[in-house]
């Protein structure tokens, strides 16, 4: 029986993507390197900040391209990232339609919910702070203590923190990335074909379950 939901961030329960495209931006205008696109951004994300800003920087997900980025460049985009993320984390994100309604039904039904993002830590918590007040048990991003996915340790501290089980868990993403996690981590998932994922076909990964918006998550659980 599920008595827990675990949900990534970016493209699955918050639509964040404008604030980050704005805050890499800055960070390439200060490096004076071309400026990403909305949809480049879509691309880019899903595997940590860091992967994100060196993508961006050279406008590729190449990897032996990624890892000539030059250091000074990376700082510095890192810097103005941190610096104007802290506000376009709040300004400019929004939830995603009926998602509050659809997590405080889920909490009413007597589900626990959790937050597993690879967004950075600091992020997951201030959003969750403003956006989803007292609704998560526990939100957690990028850290030492979890990794990333599709890194299993996030997982592995919320069960044992918890007592939980596999097959008492159920987790919710948009990515190929949360895919690959699921399956790592050998949990059933739900794919949100509204999410960022651009790069992959999520059908590719046969989710348990799918769905377009997050009401729909009431039909599941």
């Amino acid at each position: 029986m599920i008595k827990a939901v675990v949900f990534d961030l970016d493209g699955t329960i918050l639509n964040t993507i404008i604030g980050i495209k704005d805050s890499v931006n800055a960070g390439l205008n200060k490096i004076n390197a071309k400026l990403i696109s909305e949809e480049e951004t879509l691309q880019f994300i899903g595997d940590g900040l860091e992967q994100l800003l060196k993508r961006s920087i050279v406008h590729s997900r190449d990897e032996s391209l990624n890892s000539k980025v030059k250091d000074e460049d990376y700082h510095t985009d890192l810097e103005e990232y941190v610096k104007y993320y802290n506000e376009y984390r709040i300004s400019k994100t929004v939830e995603f339609p009926g998602m509050t309604d659809t997590l405080l039904s889920l909490k009413d039904r007597g589900y626990m919910l959790f937050v597993l993002s690879n967004k950075i830590d600091r992020d997951v918590k201030a959003q969750m702070e403003y956006f989803f007040k007292d609704i998560f048990t526990e939100a957690i991003g990028e850290s030492p203590l979890v990794g990333k996915k599709p890194g299993t340790k996030g997982i592995e501290y919320i069960k044992g923190k918890y007592n939980l089980k596999n097959d008492e868990i159920i987790y919710v993403g948009d990515s190929h990335v949360d895919m690959e996690f699921s399956k790592n981590a050998k949990l059933k998932v739900i794919a949100c074909m509204y999410g960022y994922e651009r790069i992959y076909n999520i059908m590719d990964y046969h989710p348990d379950f799918i769905i377009n918006n997050p009401k729909e998550l009431l039909d599941i659980l």
